[in-house]
């Protein structure tokens, strides 16, 4: 198989990224019955999928709701983007320049991880992508 139907050498359990900036682990590759295909099923780290491992009243795998998503294996990769870490560089100064999230890079999990943190904290106004100017 080519494109986006092969499956490559990723295995169940196995740590990557969706379209380079989500984290999750691979729970699910094969054929599903709401699309053909290949498909992995992976379980973020947050909260930010579209199901809990089933759709269509098919379950694929197990997890919270939000926190499961399909994608095609060509989506996945086993490190971030260079536009993912981009986003952290850039907004981890800011951070450091407020003063308040001394914690952040040992306990934020990843770029999703440190926007939840930020965003849950009453020391930054508005969104933290306003924060951060572009270079």
């Amino acid at each position: 198989m080519v494109g986006d139907d092969f499956l490559g050498d990723f295995v169940v359990g196995e740590r990557v990224w969706v379209n380079g900036v989500k984290p999750g682990v691979v729970q699910y590759l094969g054929e599903t019955q709401f699309a053909p295909g290949q498909w992995a099923g992976v379980v973020l780290d947050d909260l930010v999928g579209k199901n809990d491992g089933s759709v269509g009243g098919v379950r694929y795998f197990e997890c919270q709701p939000l926190q499961g998503i399909f994608t095609r294996p060509s989506k996945l990769t086993r490190q971030p983007t260079a536009e993912a870490l981009l986003k952290c560089t850039r907004l981890l100064p800011v951070l450091r320049e407020v003063g308040e999230f001394p914690h952040l890079p040992e306990k934020a999990h990843g770029f999703c991880g440190l926007l939840r943190e930020v965003r849950e904290s009453p020391h930054l106004p508005g969104k933290p992508e306003e924060a951060v100017q572009p270079f």
